[in-house]
């Protein structure tokens, strides 16, 4: 037993014996009373976990998986996709510390997207989704713009393979995307226009999508206020239009 956790808790990154991502989700950075709760040093209670049997340390492992070492290391390009698979599991949702939020802008404003989904569809799209998420941490306009724009690049170039089912989930996760991006770039009360016109920008470059996020927009449109459900009916028009 103790051999199947480690090979679970533990997997080989090119030269380096790093923790399941999902491990070490920065759960300490919660911000809501359960996560908090459950929350802790993830990376401390891995290493008392499994540290005896695996010659783990804290140190060594946050040398290689804090949020702030991975944001430094995102500047070596022969690192960056496995920097970015543990940046879109550590952080995830959560917002950085303060003192890392200059450095986490700049990151994201570099980062090419569009080449990074060419290059791997699967874990560019996952980056391109942090960065969406993140960007409504900092509350920052230039990087929201930035990210509106490199949304709907993506939306044109993405390949557009015969696999339904992972079409389909690629394109769900791009609207995700587009409504923090939306939420992000507007004030409160014009997020839903502002995510419904990103979403017609979306389809007019990925007609093919409109059918997945079809039931998406009727639940929005059916269960929010009037006036803010108004805005969808331009998208939900165009939808019905492929």
């Amino acid at each position: 037993m103790q051999a199947d956790l480690q090979a679970f808790a533990i997997q080989q990154h090119g030269e380096f014996r790093l923790p399941n991502p999902a491990l070490i989700v920065a759960t300490d950075l919660a911000r809501n009373g359960l996560a908090s709760l459950l929350g802790g040093d993830p990376i401390s209670k891995l290493v008392d976990l499994i540290g005896d049997a695996t010659g783990l340390t804290v140190d060594g492992l946050r040398a290689q998986t804090g949020i702030e070492s991975l944001l430094k290391q995102l500047e070596d390009p022969a690192r960056h996709d496995q920097v970015w698979l543990f940046l879109s599991h550590v952080p995830g949702t959560f917002s950085v510390p303060d003192h890392l939020r200059p450095a986490l802008k700049e990151l994201l404003l570099r980062t090419d997207s569009v080449e990074f989904v060419n290059r791997d569809k699967r874990l560019g799209l996952i980056a391109l989704f942090e960065a969406s998420v993140q960007s409504l941490n900092l509350r920052d306009d230039e990087l929201a713009a930035r990210l509106t724009d490199v949304l709907v690049e993506v939306a044109r170039r993405i390949p557009k393979g015969p696999e339904a089912d992972e079409l389909q989930r690629d394109a769900l996760l791009l609207i995700e995307a587009a409504a923090n991006v939306s939420l992000n770039a507007s004030p409160p009360d014009c997020g839903v226009a502002a995510f419904a016109a990103l979403a017609r920008r979306i389809i007019d470059q990925w007609p093919q999508l409109a059918r997945w996020i079809a039931p998406l927009i009727t639940t929005f449109q059916r269960d929010l206020p009037l006036s803010q459900a108004i805005p969808l009916w331009p998208l939900a028009a165009r939808i019905r239009g492929e």
